[in-house]
């Protein structure tokens, strides 16, 4: 249990990224993001009995991560999606992932659209 509440202590940020599956197809959302862990909205569908990969992307930076993420656990949202809290088990690249949480920890956490489109928005 100390142990628990150790990881959960560590400082979480504010993140939205895009959720990508193995075909690079966008399947859901990240909503905060620690050197540890992910919080994910993800369609309820999605299969969380083992680990699985995604991609996480900012579209605002260019910059993505592929992660492996062990699911510790699942809250229904709403019809269609779940949040669901993991344990980041590997980086494709450590290198980028540093990059994703400095860049999210420095800049607005909504991650989701590219400058240009946020521009065209307002």
């Amino acid at each position: 249990m100390e142990e628990k509440h150790e990881k959960r202590s560590e400082k979480r940020i504010l993140a939205f990224c895009k959720v990508l599956d193995s075909e690079q197809e966008f399947i859901g959302v990240t909503t905060d993001l620690t050197s540890t862990g992910v919080s994910l909205s993800l369609p309820n569908v999605f299969p969380t009995e083992l680990p699985f990969s995604v991609t996480l992307r900012r579209e605002d930076a260019d910059l993505q991560v592929f992660m492996r993420v062990k699911p510790i656990w699942r809250q229904r949202r709403n019809e269609t999606h779940d949040d669901i809290g993991g344990q980041i088990v590997s980086v494709e690249s450590q290198a980028s992932f540093d990059a994703l949480l400095t860049y999210c920890q420095q800049h607005d956490p909504d991650g989701l659209l590219t400058p240009e489109q946020k521009s065209t928005a307002h």
